[in-house]
């Protein structure tokens, strides 16, 4: 359904990187906006993911982030673009579909 906006907010901020429930993946996006990684999705060895990670660069904190509009599936294999604050996402599968 084209592309659509991910990342504005944040849900609560992980102080103690030991409540970090990240966990491994593979086939994710990773991007960069003002100082922070943008993490989104990929394929955690069992099934795809849909889950959004933030690392404050400066204050080396992670946050677990908010999608605003329609949620996207859990996907991996996916592309995203940053076009100033705002990441797209298009593509992937989901384990059933391209």
């Amino acid at each position: 359904t084209g592309s659509l906006l991910l990342a504005k907010g944040l849900r609560h901020v992980i102080h103690n990187l030991d409540q970090l429930i990240l966990g491994a993946r593979a086939a994710h996006s990773c991007d960069e906006i003002q100082n922070k990684l943008y993490i989104f999705g990929g394929w955690n060895g069992t099934n795809p993911v849909s889950d959004l990670y933030i690392l404050d660069l400066e204050k080396m904190i992670w946050t677990q982030g908010d999608h605003t509009g329609d949620i996207p599936n859990e996907r991996n294999n996916h592309a995203t673009a940053t076009v100033g604050t705002k990441i797209y996402l298009h593509g992937g599968h989901d384990s059933k579909c391209w």
